[in-house]
């Protein structure tokens, strides 16, 4: 008989993201004598999901859609996500974010769960996410949040405080190993080995603030000849800013390069990487970037702070804050070696605090304990 805990991740789809990576990274590093980890999307596969499937996890997508121009398709495909629960025995559900933490938390009371988690980054919908936190708080064992900064926004908006966990999001070492793909990068976009590259890797999403972005490349731009900026990502603002970079003459140094996969060359190809988001819960690709040795501008909203260590690893400023944004990437682009320095620093920091394997820790305690209590 398996005695394992069995632990099923909820999520909207296991496409590209900060998320989907995070739940791709429990099911591949979990205790398998200890837990049996499986996903549920109620939307599509996406890449993350094919990985999974090809490597033997098991995955099940019930192809819920975003928008409900067709109720009876989505109410019938939640209709199936409800069944197939039902059958698979579950000791914890871990739902994760807005929509998947409503669905998660009622089909776990409905289903008798003995566990039932949301795992969240952020408040995304202001009027009506407290609301439903605070209804269904009833029926959530732990709330997960990826930052102390995302716990006292929840508590700000009526969450319970003893309910909450902050466990930090962690890097995979392995899928960061020295590349030799770096050049290839640059050549492919006509970027000297002598030019200054700036990166952003994120969807192309307002929230992450690519407009301010831009209006700091363009304010470098005058003072920097030899400066690139590559925007890895696609979103529903890419045609607005395709326009914003015409507009203010850099298109020919900004550089689109829509979603990727392999990301560390990319990271790699950069000098330095800016992040001005209006709002972000951890930042998993700012992890990423200072493992890698790359120094970090962005802005100090939310939980960045948590993760980059100002004048340590990089530098964080108000969002909206042009001139000290420009500054501060003026000073690294001056001065190679404060770049090497910072980026030491950054991965040094890394290492220590933001693995798979502190995370996985603090997961599978996380997880006992709430087994324990019941």
């Amino acid at each position: 008989m398996d005695k394992r805990i069995k632990v099923m991740h909820l999520v909207g789809g296991m496409e590209l993201g900060g998320v989907s990576k995070l739940v791709k990274y429990d099911v591949e590093n979990s205790h398998r004598e200890v837990f049996d980890v499986r996903v549920c999307c109620l939307g599509i596969l996406g890449e993350y999901g094919l990985e999974l499937r090809e490597k033997g996890y098991s995955i099940k997508a019930f192809g819920l859609s975003r928008s409900w121009k067709h109720p009876i398709k989505n109410l019938l495909s939640l209709v199936d996500t409800f069944r197939y629960l039902k059958y698979q025995d579950i000791d914890i559900l871990n739902a994760h974010l807005f929509i998947p933490g409503i669905i998660g938390r009622l089909f776990g009371k409905l289903l008798r769960t003995p566990g039932v988690i949301h795992t969240t980054h952020n408040i995304m919908y202001p009027r009506w996410e407290p609301f439903f936190n605070r209804l269904l708080e009833r029926f959530t064992s732990r709330v997960i949040v990826d930052s102390y900064a995302v716990k006292k926004k929840l508590i700000g908006a009526g969450q319970t405080d003893q309910i909450i966990t902050v466990i930090y999001n962690g890097i995979d070492e392995n899928e960061f190993a020295p590349d030799s793909n770096i050049l290839d990068v640059r050549d492919q976009h006509n970027i000297s080995p002598d030019d200054i590259v700036l990166g952003n890797i994120s969807g192309l999403q307002f929230y992450k603030g690519h407009d301010f972005l831009l209006d700091v490349f363009a304010k470098l731009s005058l003072i920097h000849k030899q400066v690139h900026l590559m925007l890895i990502g696609d979103g529903e603002e890419k045609a607005n800013l395709v326009n914003k970079a015409r507009e203010l003459k850099i298109d020919s140094k900004v550089h689109f390069l829509g979603r990727r996969t392999n990301i560390p060359p990319l990271i790699r190809s950069m000098d330095i990487m800016v992040h001005p988001s209006r709002w972000e819960g951890f930042g998993i690709i700012l992890a990423e970037a200072m493992y890698c040795g790359i120094p970090v501008v962005a802005s100090d909203r939310g939980g960045i702070p948590e993760v980059v260590e100002d004048e340590k690893c990089g530098y964080t400023h108000p969002f909206g804050d042009t001139d000290a944004f420009v500054d501060s990437i003026s000073k690294l682009i001056l001065d190679q070696e404060l770049r090497t320095q910072l980026g030491a620093n950054g991965k040094s920091r890394v290492k220590r605090m933001f693995t798979v394997e502190t995370m996985m820790q603090a997961y599978s305690k996380t997880y006992k304990e709430i087994i324990r209590a019941l």
